[in-house]
Parts: structure tokens; C-alpha cells; sequence
């Protein structure tokens, strides 16, 4: 393979590493937003009973 062959496969794998980077932090924000929307909703949930409870 030549140098430049070369050069570019680095360069195509420095790329490749950035966009796993980037696709793992999207991973992580997606997580961390189903868990935040999870404890939204069973917090919801509760406050929804707790105040079922109280006008009963």
C-alpha cells in the first residue's frame, strides 16, 4: 500500500472513532432521558394517587 493509502485509512479510522464517541454519548443521553422520563411518570403516577386518595 502507498503512504497516502495509508494516510487516508488513519484518517478514515480517527473518523470512524469520533463518530463511535459521539454515537456512545447519544446512547448514554437517550438513557439517561428514558430514566428521567421513567421516574417522571411513576412520580406522576403517585402524586395522581395520592391525591385520589385524598379526595376520597
Amino acid at each position: 500500500m502507498s503512504a497516502s493509502r495509508n494516510a487516508l485509512l488513519i484518517e478514515a479510522l480517527a473518523k470512524l472513532g469520533e463518530v463511535e464517541k459521539t454515537l456512545a454519548e447519544a446512547v448514554q443521553d437517550v438513557r439517561t432521558a428514558v430514566h428521567l422520563i421513567r421516574y417522571q411518570s411513576s412520580d406522576a403516577e403517585i402524586q395522581g394517587g395520592n391525591e385520589a386518595m385524598a379526595t376520597e
